[in-house]
């Protein structure tokens, strides 16, 4: 049986309890639930960095923190390290969802707290769920659940190919490679050329830059002026003319 973590963020006790007891009583075949409510909303900020983030986890959120971070803080700090848990918001304006989307959050789905019941709570993160579980079924099937296993520091670590933001070479350390994803940032056994071998069949990888792979799925934003590409997670990259030319052939 799946197991599904649910974290709570939520400042009023009222509602916090109101949604623990919702997530107790949702009922889906093959599924269990962890309900994580957040009492100290402040320090989890901080912990996020140090949390491994499931793609099954899933964060409901009140965007009206009454803390010095608001909901939409915490949501791209967890979209930091991971593009597909499911955050769920609890909101008192219906209208903030355009904030959100200006933000680039891709929230799964909203709940207005002037129908905060029970009976809606549970039906909300009923469907929020088959939701988050229907998106992790394309994302498997686009990526075809591909997995990477690279050499660092005398072990190997099992890499997502989704989650990979690029590899780098490094001048100074021959047969050495940068690797920077979601998560990681480590440095990797190997060369440009043997890993271009490697991910030659994966269509969202550019491999055709001299000391670059770079995942175009986990690009945001390419800014010409800066020479700077921009991740998913607000990670930047520093390049070239030449590498901006053709990172934007694949792009547009």
């Amino acid at each position: 049986m799946e197991l599904i973590r649910v974290f709570i963020i939520e400042d009023l006790f009222t509602h916090r309890s109101l949604l623990t007891r919702a997530v107790k009583n949702i009922g889906l075949p093959n599924l269990s639930f962890e309900d994580l409510p957040i009492e100290d909303y402040i320090g989890f900020y901080e912990e996020i960095d140090h949390l491994i983030i499931r793609d099954t986890d899933i964060f409901i959120i009140d965007l009206d923190l009454k803390s010095f971070y608001n909901g939409i803080d915490y949501a791209k700090k967890i979209r930091k390290y991971n593009l597909y848990s499911g955050i769920i918001f609890l909101t008192a304006d219906d209208q903030q969802g355009i904030n959100v989307i200006n933000q680039r959050i891709h929230a799964t789905s909203y709940l207005v707290k002037d129908v905060f019941d029970i009976a809606t709570i549970e039906s909300t993160l009923g469907e929020a769920i088959l939701a988050i579980r229907e998106l992790h079924e394309k994302i498997y099937v686009e990526h075809n659940d591909q997995y990477l296993f690279v050499q660092t520091e005398g072990k190997y670590l099992k890499i997502r190919l989704s989650s990979v933001l690029y590899f780098e070479t490094i001048k100074t350390m021959k047969g050495y490679l940068h690797l920077k994803t979601l998560s990681h940032d480590v440095i990797i056994r190997g060369t440009i050329s043997e890993m271009r071998t490697k991910l030659e069949n994966i269509h969202f990888f550019i491999t055709n830059l001299r000391s670059l792979i770079i995942n175009l799925h986990t690009v945001e934003t390419i800014n010409p002026s800066e020479g700077q590409i921009i991740f998913c997670n607000d990670e930047q990259l520093f390049v070239g003319r030449k590498v901006l030319k053709k990172v934007k052939v694949h792009i547009y």
